[in-house]
């Protein structure tokens, strides 16, 4: 059972209330403290209910742990370094990496040597300039990883980077309270995160994946209103250039339409993107 901060508050009102009315605690100790110290002890809980729905809820609430990138030109893999985010067991990782390219090659996205991973997209967008993006998450088990490698896939004229971003407080089983969407676009370099129906669960947060393919160059994303809190993003330059980045919402609408991560630069219609929005469900 999770409580959002109002639930919390009223049901501390209403329990307290009633056992300051009913004298419940004091009473049931003068006439059982000879006869029953099990009745003595339940009722005992009972007032100690909204300190324990305090702490639950403490516990429940999602909470951003840290971000990471890494970068591989020519078609070389790219390892993201996990080790320094400080991750402990349950904790939630989201990696997203991206290639672009100019061959028109749909590729298939892929984490090297990884187990336990979950691959929550794998998309292509073809143009001039093609977009490929693959999205992946995992819970982390009593020994978390301390890195992982995107596949680069060996494109001479590609560039790959990549994003990783951790969380805390997410529902283990169901991390994901919703499939994922997807959605892929042509003739700009701007990603737009499809909009996302979760279930509004009470402290639900929304994350956005994005990458685009460019000209060669360095470029950068700013992402929409309220994704901008420890967002992270990488860019490279090769044959063709592109970004990839990850950014996270915490009180977002239901449903939520994310924005768009407009790209820096000047845009052109041989450009293409892809993105992906996701709803982690709290513990």
């Amino acid at each position: 059972m999770t409580f959002s901060n109002a639930s919390y508050y009223l049901m501390s009102i209403l329990v307290n209330s009633y056992i300051s009315t009913r004298g419940i605690v004091d009473k049931m100790w003068l006439v059982q403290k000879d006869d029953d110290s099990e009745v003595v002890d339940k009722y005992t809980t009972l007032r100690d209910l909204p300190e324990k729905l305090r702490i639950h809820e403490a516990q429940a609430a999602v909470g951003f742990v840290g971000s990471t990138s890494a970068a591989g030109n020519n078609g070389a893999d790219a390892t993201l370094t996990l080790s320094g985010l400080g991750l402990q067991q349950d904790d939630l990782v989201i990696v997203s990496y991206s290639i672009s390219d100019a061959d028109n090659v749909d590729f298939n996205m892929a984490l090297v040597g990884a187990t336990g991973w979950t691959e929550s997209a794998d998309l292509f967008s073809n143009d001039t300039y093609d977009a490929n993006l693959g999205v992946y998450y995992k819970v982390m088990g009593s020994s978390p990883d301390s890195s992982v490698i995107v596949d680069g896939l060996g494109g001479v004229d590609t560039q790959t980077v990549a994003v990783a971003m951790a969380f805390r407080g997410v529902d283990i089983a169901t991390p994901m309270d919703v499939t994922p969407t997807t959605v892929t676009g042509l003739n700009t370099m701007h990603p737009n995160p499809p909009s996302i129906n979760h279930n509004n669960p009470s402290g639900v947060w929304t994350v956005i994946a994005g990458s685009n393919a460019t000209k060669r160059g360095i470029r950068t994303f700013t992402f929409p209103t309220g994704y901008t809190t420890n967002a992270v993003q990488r860019s490279a330059s090769d044959t063709s250039g592109g970004i990839v980045g990850l950014g996270y919402r915490t009180a977002p609408s239901d449903p939520e339409d994310p924005g768009v991560m407009t790209g820096s630069g000047t845009n052109s219609t041989s450009f293409a993107w892809a993105a992906v929005t996701m709803a982690l469900r709290p513990a």
